[in-house]
Order: C-alpha cells, then structure tokens, then sequence
C-alpha cells in the first residue's frame, strides 16, 4: 500500500522520515505555538506556584477561568459540529488547535485543587489516590511508556492486537495499557525516588538537585 496507509514497519519508516525532514520547520512553528506555555511552566515550576498556592490565588483562578472558557467556548461547537449539529467543523478544529493549547496550565490548576480537596477530607491515603498520584509524580515517564506499549501491542508489525478495531475494543486496550503505567508507577514510587525521565527532566531544566528523591504518600 502507499507509505503510511496500512501501518506496517515499511510504512512506520516512510512516515517517520517525512517528518524527519519537516523537523527543522516543525520546530519554529512549535517554538511560536508551545513557546510562550513551556516557559509559563518553567516559570510556574520556579517560583513554586503549586508549592504554594496561596501567594498565587488570583494567577491560579485566571488561567483556571481560561480552561473553562476553553472546554465551553471552542471545545462545545467543535464536538457538535463532529457530529454534525453544528456546521463548519475545520474551523472550529482550526480554533482549537490554537485556542486549546492555552486550556493545557487550567488544567493543571483543576487537578491541583481536586487533589487539595481529595488531601483535605482525608481520603489521599487510599490506595487508588496513591496510585494515581504515583503516575501523576512520573507523568513524563508515564506517557512515553503508554506510547510505547501502544506501539508494541497495536501496530501491525508489533503484535498487532486491536488493529482495525471498533472504538470500544481500542478504549479497553487504551484501559488496559494505562492501568499497567499505573501500577508501574506506583510500584517504582515505593522506591522514594522521581521517574526515571523525571529525573533526567530536572537535570537538565534545573541542574543537579541535592536530593534527587520524592515524598511518597
């Protein structure tokens, strides 16, 4: 078949170097678009803003207030036009490919106060909680580990489980793989130190910390 159409090792590699070559423009235009959010995370990250919340109410619910802006002003009619509700579907596809991106540190702040809710009636010691604050604590680890498996189980030249298959079958392989990363996560977190990648993360963003292990609830 055409490189790129049916998902074989040969097509895998037709694609990976056509996107090889648009690598040198891509990183511009990701530079303009995911800029100014990486370096509003560095930041974040600096100043300690999730550390401590209340020096930093008013930033917190501002960016807050943009998610919801987001999910209700762009993310509402573009599912609604998927569907066929609403018209004009590539526009508002278009809007959310710039718009959504700046929902990305709201989200953030929502998690962050569910887990502060969660901390505060006393229920972050359940066993779930803790195993999902593991994989949230490893979350970079977490996501190319997910990309791996997916790639080892689904694609045809791996083995190919769920190839082809109907959206359900592909959420409970989805299902599946991610609680995997969440008992992997928890597991490693019982070792009192940062995923794996988080670590090198760090290194190279913030230089050598003195102590490179993390608190486990």
């Amino acid at each position: 078949g055409q490189g790129g159409g049916s998902g074989y090792l040969i097509d895998q590699l037709y694609v990976g170097f056509g996107i090889l070559l648009r690598t040198p423009v891509q990183f511009f235009i990701d530079l303009m678009t995911l800029g100014p959010l990486i370096l509003l995370g560095f930041i974040a990250g600096r100043r300690g803003v999730l550390e401590h919340p209340d020096r930093y109410v008013i930033p917190m619910r501002i960016v807050a207030s943009i998610t919801v802006l987001v999910i209700v002003g762009v993310g509402i009619p573009w599912g609604l036009s998927a569907l066929g509700v609403l018209p004009a579907e590539p526009f508002w596809h278009g809007i959310n490919r710039v718009a959504g991106l700046w929902s990305g540190p709201g989200f953030v702040v929502w998690i962050f106060w569910g887990a502060r809710w969660l901390q505060q009636h006393h229920l972050s010691n359940r066993l779930p909680i803790r195993m999902l604050a593991a994989l949230g604590r490893m979350s970079m680890t977490g996501y190319v580990l997910q990309s791996v498996l997916f790639t080892i189980i689904m694609v045809p030249w791996g083995f190919a489980i769920g190839a082809g298959r109907g959206a359900a079958t592909v959420t409970l392989i989805a299902t599946g793989i991610w609680g995997i990363t969440v008992i992997f996560a928890y597991l490693w977190s019982r070792t009192g130190r940062r995923g794996p990648l988080e670590i090198l993360h760090r290194t190279l963003g913030y230089g050598r910390l003195p102590n490179a292990k993390t608190q486990i609830m």
